[in-house]
This record gives C-alpha cells, sequence and structure tokens, in this order.
C-alpha cells in the first residue's frame, strides 16, 4: 500500500542515496552524483520552506521515492523520483494520484 508522509530531517540519507542512482543522476542531466553539501542545503532549504508540497512516498514501512507540488501564481509543478529498485510496480502512479488528492 503506498502513501505520502512529509519529509523529514532524518530522510535526508535516503534522499542523497536516490539522488546518487545512475538513472536519477542522468535524468537530472549531471554526469556524476550530486555534491553532498550542496544537496544537504537545498534539502535543508526544502525542508523549511512553506510554499511546496514534500514528501516520502512509502510502501508499507519501506521508502520507494520523493515527490514535490509546488503551488505558484498561475501554474503548479509537480516532481517525483522512485528508487530504481521499486520502479514498475506502480509506486510512481499511486505517488502522484496521492500528492494531487492533498
Amino acid at each position: 500500500m503506498i502513501f505520502l508522509r512529509p519529509i523529514k530531517n532524518s530522510d535526508f540519507s535516503f534522499i542523497y542515496t536516490l539522488y546518487s542512482e545512475e538513472s536519477q543522476i542522468y535524468w537530472s542531466g549531471h554526469l556524476t552524483k550530486p555534491n553532498f553539501d550542496n544537496l544537504k542545503n537545498w534539502f535543508e532549504k526544502l525542508i523549511y520552506s512553506s510554499e511546496n508540497h514534500r514528501h516520502i512516498i512509502q510502501n508499507s514501512n519501506r521508502k520507494v521515492g520523493f515527490c514535490k507540488l509546488e503551488l505558484k501564481s498561475k501554474e503548479c509543478d509537480v516532481s517525483i523520483s522512485i528508487s530504481e529498485k521499486f520502479r514498475g510496480c506502480g509506486s510512481g502512479t499511486d505517488g502522484i494520484i496521492c500528492l494531487l488528492k492533498k
């Protein structure tokens, strides 16, 4: 069962691991995994921002991904990252459905 929960400081190691996966590096347009300190700074700003909906996607007790919804004046931006280990089984689709219902 897929559900969302708000991100917490303790989720940084999962986010770093997720963003260091080969496919994530490729789709982000980078050549290497993210710089730890730069990603930590981004993550801390994200946690304390009140403008975005940021969630860990979980399947039971397992973290499977991350999704974010940014609401702007006339548009919204949705992003999602699913760990390579959990792709192809509907986690992303279910995560987006849960996010849009929030």
